[in-house]
Parts: structure tokens; C-alpha cells; sequence
């Protein structure tokens, strides 16, 4: 997921991996802060780069957007079996993902997380300061490793 944000996202790079997991990674800086304050990845979205992706990819409302594109923050769940494999969620993730002061989360996860979709924002709405994504990467350790934004 770092190499897929890194292409897609202008001025990437490790200070936005706000994940213990970073620190598995030679020669990438230290993350030192709590995971349960943060989701995966959080980055600006300086020059809209990762905005237009979204927007490539269909997301409602992503090109209202791009006149000031917002802060995305990402939470990345990670499967061996494939696109339909189940996987777990925190109450502590699943909160920061629905946390209603945000402005837009795009969530689905089945049964646990129908309740997130209360709090999308309206198409149409221009001023959006967070993005809440949840992506899967399914067929880890395989040829196959797949990765999607679940919406």
C-alpha cells in the first residue's frame, strides 16, 4: 500500500505510514507515535494527485474536491485468502473510521460497519476537510497480492 500511495499521492512519503508497521522496514523512520491514536496512512493531499485518482476510480463526490482537496486518512486491513476474505476490525478502528465530526467516511465491512454509512457526506457538498477509506489488500505473500478501496 506505501508504493501504491506513493505513485498516486504528490509529496509521499514514510512520516505519512502512521502505523507500527513502519518500524518492520529497513531504513524507514521510526513511527513513535500510538495506533490507536491513527489509521494506517494520513496524508494531505497537496496538488490533488490522490483526489483525481479517486475520482479515476469513480468515487461520488471526489471531484468536488479538487479545488481543495482534503486530508485521507486510510486504514488498511490485510487478507491471505482472497477479495472475500473476512478480516477484522477494532471497536478503536472502527470508531476513528465512523467518527461522525469528520466530514465523509466511505466504509463498508457487512454488518459491523452498515452503521458508518449514516455518516457519508451529501453529493455535491464542496467542502470537505477528512476522508475516512478502508482498503483491503487480499492474496498477501502471494503473486496475486491485490489491493482495493472499499467504499
Amino acid at each position: 500500500m506505501f508504493n501504491l500511495l506513493k505513485a498516486h499521492v504528490s509529496d509521499f512519503n514514510e512520516m505519512h505510514w502512521t502505523s507500527s508497521l513502519r518500524n518492520c522496514i529497513p531504513n524507514m523512520g521510526k513511527f513513535t507515535g500510538r495506533d490507536m491514536d491513527h489509521t494506517d496512512f494520513t496524508f494531505p493531499d497537496k496538488g490533488g494527485k490522490w483526489t483525481r485518482f479517486l475520482m479515476g476510480q469513480g468515487v461520488p463526490g471526489a471531484g468536488s474536491w479538487q479545488s481543495n482537496p482534503p486530508r485521507y486518512h486510510l486504514e488498511v486491513k490485510t487478507t491471505t485468502g482472497g477479495r472475500q476474505s473476512s478480516f477484522h476490525m477494532s471497536d478503536n478502528e472502527l470508531q476513528m473510521l465512523t467518527t461522525p465530526s469528520w466530514n465523509l467516511q466511505y466504509v463498508s465491512n457487512r454488518a459491523k460497519i452498515l452503521q458508518a454509512r449514516s455518516y457519508t457526506i451529501k453529493r455535491g457538498n464542496p467542502r470537505v476537510n477528512d476522508v475516512n477509506i478502508l482498503a483491503q489488500v487480499y492474496n498477501a505473500g502471494s503473486k496475486r497480492t491485490t489491493s482495493r478501496l472499499l467504499f
